[in-house]
Formats: structure tokens, C-alpha cells, sequence
């Protein structure tokens, strides 16, 4: 059994607090802080707590997982990692970490993804051409919308009939678009200078009504 009191500080989650103009969750465990920014690209520091210290005279950061691990079961081998035996990282109790090589993350992600594919499933589908029920083995959260080529084929002639000629707001170039498109400019650069101006007489409005 683990100690009561350092449990108690082990799932002592303060809030969330604004760090450095980038959202932070914030843990205090050991008297310390330990901080994770779910924003953050860095795969490690979105999921993981960390806090700085200093070893050997340079600065350096320690995940809270590895500190748990350390204080209440033991040293952590070299070349070992602590992961979470349920793939919570938020879930730091000693008894759901454990240790880990390289080898048997990349195991567990490959076998991970094989169980997936095997058990995505097949949804049924209506195609928006025909209007005919088929099955799709594809990606869980795509739903396809024609059931063959030829489907796809006649909706996209379809939207050719559809088509516009317009005048570029910003340039004044001819350009097609679709009827129910309200589509005001002919490229991305004019879209760019076109929010560009109503923008500024957006604050305009809003300076002459003040």
C-alpha cells in the first residue's frame, strides 16, 4: 500500500492557468509544479507533465511519471521508459506504470494499428447519384459519397452545369464558380486582401460609432 498523503499529491490537479500566452494544465505533486501544454506540437509536452531542474550543472526537465515511478517503486533503468499500463497520461498512480523498452512500444503501436484495421468494420453507404445502399471497408469516420467512378463522374458534370461566370471583387478578373458558392474573389491572394479591407472598414464602423 502506498502512502495516503503522497497519493493524495500524486492526483493533486490545481486547474488550468495561461502560461506564457499558451495554455497550460497545471499538477502540483512533491511540492513542486508540473506543467503540460496540450497546444504544443511536441508530441511529448502535450500529453506528458514536466518540471525543470538542474543536473550536473545544466538545465533539464523531468516528466512526472518517471519522478512517481522513482519515488514509490524504484530506480529506472538506462535506456528503460515508464508508460501507462491503461494509456492514460493522466492517470499518474504508481500502480498504472510500468516500465518499457523501445522495442515493445514499437511492438505494442504496431500491434495496436493491426487490430485496428481488423476491426474497423464495414458501414453501409447511399450513394448520392443513384441513390443505391453499398458497403464501404474504408476509414471509420469517411463515409463515401458515390458508389463507383461513374457516380462521382455525373455529379461533377452536374456541378459543371451549375457554374457561374463572376467578377473578381479585387481585380476584376473573370472567374467560374458554382451558383450556390458565394465565392467573391477569383484566387487566395485577393481573398487575403479582400478580408484585408473589410477588416479596416470594420474598425471603421466601429471607430465612427464610438
Amino acid at each position: 500500500m502506498h502512502d495516503t498523503d503522497a497519493m493524495r499529491q500524486v492526483t493533486s490537479f490545481v486547474g488550468i492557468e495561461s502560461f506564457v500566452r499558451m495554455r497550460s494544465f497545471l499538477i502540483v505533486y512533491g511540492g513542486f509544479n508540473w506543467r503540460r501544454y496540450p497546444d504544443r506540437t511536441d508530441d511529448r509536452s502535450s500529453r506528458l507533465y514536466f518540471r525543470s531542474i538542474k543536473k550536473n550543472g545544466k538545465n533539464t526537465s523531468i516528466s512526472l511519471n518517471r519522478q512517481i515511478y522513482e519515488d514509490f517503486i524504484g530506480e529506472i533503468p538506462s535506456g528503460m521508459f515508464v508508460v501507462f499500463k491503461d494509456g492514460d497520461c493522466d492517470n499518474n498512480h504508481p500502480d498504472n506504470l510500468e516500465l518499457s523498452s523501445v522495442e515493445q512500444i514499437i511492438a505494442n503501436a504496431r500491434s495496436g494499428l493491426k487490430n485496428y484495421v481488423r476491426n474497423r468494420g464495414v458501414k453501409s453507404c447511399v450513394c448520392l447519384e443513384c441513390g443505391k445502399t453499398f458497403k464501404s471497408t474504408g476509414h471509420p469516420t469517411v463515409v463515401p459519397r458515390h458508389c463507383s467512378k461513374k457516380c462521382r463522374s455525373k455529379t461533377e458534370y452536374k456541378n459543371k452545369q451549375d457554374m457561374v461566370d463572376c467578377e473578381c471583387s479585387v481585380c476584376g478578373t473573370i472567374f467560374r464558380r458554382l451558383k450556390k458558392t458565394p465565392r467573391k474573389t477569383c484566387s487566395s491572394e485577393c481573398r487575403s486582401k479582400q478580408t484585408s479591407i473589410e477588416r479596416r472598414e470594420w474598425h471603421a464602423r466601429q471607430k465612427n460609432n464610438r
